[in-house]
């Protein structure tokens, strides 16, 4: 019997071929792989009970922020890194021990320059026109939620080694709380029966710059149309006397509110940002209409924590705000407002 060997040699030559063609573009190496690194924006210590960004807390397992990444090579125009864009990260926390993860894995080009851009939290209302060097989000009515954002400068493949993008956020909005108090040997019965705030906007459209531009990272807002606002919950909460431990107490639901930074001046004689807050002292119910802005704060501002301090007693009610920065090494700054 002749045996015909043509194909058994032919299909050997074929598998050749094939390893040596793929021996020519070897797979990407590991340390190659585009990791990312968050760190999330730190409160500091704005006394008396929780801190406004507990629920925003990043570094706990299961959180997610989304990213967007672009490169370029020389002057070629700018392309997405991922296949799809936006890109959800999400937080595995073991122990100690912390990963940020995404869809298909990325590896870095060498010879090409990245940017990008992160919002958090996912749920945001992300507008059109937003990518790796801006971010767009329309924000809702109060009482808000705690917006952040990140980015990185530009960065060169080539002399990045393997270093993981760090995505540092930070808080876009200013945070705004109302504590209540009377005078410890007061024996009168206060209850705050409603909070209203007056000619405020409680939503806004913000714009954030990543810090691979020209001018670096910026957040800027458009506040939406001044109106009344009434997010709280829950009332009436009976005014606590004032002591050396709780000179003042938490009687709101939600203690925070998350607020479009923006100017707190008059639009008219008569128009200006309040709070009007309806109480009973013993049996009788009485209002009173409060300015947002004092002495000294014209404006909440983004990245800033707000307490105003309101005092109840029988002939006025007296009004002062602290702030701080929202962030780890703010300092506390005391301003005391006219009384009423």
């Amino acid at each position: 019997m002749k045996h015909n060997a043509t194909y058994p040699t032919l299909a050997a030559l074929l598998l050749t071929l094939a390893f040596a063609g793929c021996k020519q573009e070897p797979l990407p190496e590991s340390g190659d792989a585009i990791r990312f690194a968050v760190t999330p924006a730190v409160t500091s210590g704005l006394q008396t009970k929780a801190d406004p960004s507990v629920e925003a807390d990043l570094i706990a397992d299961g959180k997610t922020s989304t990213v967007w990444g672009s490169l370029k090579t020389g002057s070629a125009d700018w392309e997405k890194v991922f296949e799809n864009q936006p890109q959800t990260v999400t937080c595995s926390k073991e122990g100690s021990s912390v990963s940020w993860n995404y869809g298909a894995t990325r590896y870095w080009v060498r010879k090409a320059s990245y940017r990008f851009c992160s919002v958090f939290p996912t749920t945001a209302d992300v507008q059109s026109g937003s990518g790796s060097d801006k971010v767009i989000v329309n924000y809702p009515s109060l009482p808000g939620y705690d917006l952040m954002v990140a980015s990185s400068p530009l960065i060169d493949a080539a002399t990045n080694g393997n270093n993981p993008v760090n995505l540092k956020f930070q808080h876009t909005g200013a945070a705004v709380r109302f504590l209540f108090a009377k005078d410890a040997n007061d024996t009168k019965t206060y209850s705050i029966t409603g909070l209203t705030l007056q000619n405020i906007s409680a939503s806004g459209s913000m714009t954030y710059m990543g810090a691979s531009n020209d001018g670096g990272a910026s957040i800027s807002w458009t506040p939406g149309t001044p109106g009344s606002a009434s997010p709280w919950t829950g009332s009436p909460w009976a005014v606590p006397a004032s002591t050396s431990e709780t000179p003042f107490a938490v009687i709101t639901t939600p203690e925070w509110l998350f607020a479009v930074p923006q100017d707190l001046a008059a639009t008219s004689t008569t128009v200006f940002p309040a709070i009007t807050v309806s109480y009973t002292v013993a049996d009788q119910a009485l209002e009173v209409t409060l300015p947002l802005k004092t002495n000294n704060i014209a404006q909440w501002e983004s990245g800033k924590a707000y307490t105003y301090k309101i005092f109840v007693n029988p002939n006025a009610i007296e009004l002062n705000v602290e702030w701080t920065d929202w962030v780890d090494g703010g300092e506390d700054t005391m301003n005391t407002g006219k009384t009423w």
